[in-house]
C-alpha cells in the first residue's frame, strides 16, 4: 500500500559526468534528467544540487536520493569508500553519521559502480559499503551495484525503475518489483 506522505517529498538528483582520474560518464546527466521527469510526475519536488560535498550532504533530507557518477572502493579503509564528487568524496563514514529516520527517506538509488562492493578480504562479511551506509542512515530501500556498470545501461534501468514506481506507487514492494522487472527487461533485450 502506498504511503501518501512519501509522495509529498523531495528527490535529490546529482549527476557527475566528470571526475578527476576517472573515465567520462556521458550518460550521467541524461539519467538525472530522465529520473527528474519521472519524479516530477510523481509530485516530488526535484532538487539538483551541484556535485559539491557540502551541497549534497545538506540535501540528503529527502524521499529519494540518486547520484549518477563514479563510486570508489577503498581497499585499506572501507569507511572511506565513497561517491566521487567534484570537490571530494561522500564517504561511507559520513553517511553512517546521518540519522534521517524522522524524515522517512524512501529510496537511495546509487547509480555508480561498486556501491556494494567489499574488496578487503578481512572485512568481507562486514558489509561496510555505500549501500549499507544508506540503509543505516534510514533509507527504506537502497539500490546499488556490486560490480562495474555500463553508463548507458544505467539510464535504461533507472527509467524503467522509476516508471514502475510511478505506475505502482511509492509502496514498500514497488522498489523490489521495479528492480526485478527492469533487470529482466534489460536481460531479454
Amino acid at each position: 500500500m502506498p504511503d501518501s506522505n512519501l509522495g509529498q517529498g523531495k528527490a535529490v538528483l546529482v549527476g557527475m559526468p566528470q571526475a578527476e582520474g576517472h573515465s567520462s560518464l556521458p550518460f550521467a546527466l541524461q539519467e538525472v534528467n530522465a529520473v527528474g521527469t519521472s519524479c516530477t510526475s510523481m509530485q516530488l519536488q526535484v532538487a539538483k544540487p551541484r556535485s559539491l560535498w557540502g551541497e549534497v550532504l545538506s540535501a540528503l533530507e529527502c524521499s529519494i536520493f540518486q547520484p549518477a557518477g563514479h563510486g570508489q572502493t577503498n581497499n585499506s579503509d572501507p569507511l572511506q569508500s565513497a561517491m566521487i564528487l567534484t570537490d571530494g568524496c561522500l564517504a561511507v563514514a559520513e553517511i553512517f553519521k546521518l540519522n534521517l529516520r524522522s524524515r522517512g527517506p524512501f529510496l537511495a538509488y546509487l547509480s555508480a559502480c561498486g556501491t556494494g562492493r567489499m574488496r578487503h578480504d578481512h572485512l568481507i562479511d562486514e558489509g561496510v559499503h555505500l549501500i549499507a551506509a544508506c540503509q543505516l542512515a534510514s533509507f527504506q530501500h537502497v539500490i546499488g551495484a556490486l560490480w562495474e556498470v555500463a553508463d548507458e545501461t544505467c539510464v535504461e534501468i533507472a527509467v524503467k525503475i522509476y516508471e514502475w514506481v510511478k505506475n505502482h506507487g511509492m509502496a514498500y514492494d514497488s522498489v523490489s518489483e521495479a528492480l526485478h522487472q527492469a533487470c529482466r527487461s534489460s536481460r531479454s533485450a
